[in-house]
């Protein structure tokens, strides 16, 4: 259930399940995922290497702000 990745960014919690374009979470994927993200962690299901650039983006700029 734990995501493939897991780190701090910009000192950000996230967390990254990578999945193929057609690939499904299962159901202690998507329970883990949810306690992640209400505890205040980014969490994405990566389906390609664009979306975990515009996550790692969006942690940059909102530890600038």
């Amino acid at each position: 259930g734990v995501p493939d990745f897991i780190g701090c960014f910009n000192g950000q919690f996230f967390a990254i399940e990578a999945k193929a374009p057609n690939g499904e979470l299962t159901p202690n994927q998507e329970r883990e995922i949810a306690l992640m993200w209400a505890a205040g962690a980014h969490v994405l299901v990566a389906r390609s290497g664009e979306a975990v650039r515009e996550m790692m983006d969006g942690i940059a700029l909102q530890r600038k702000a």
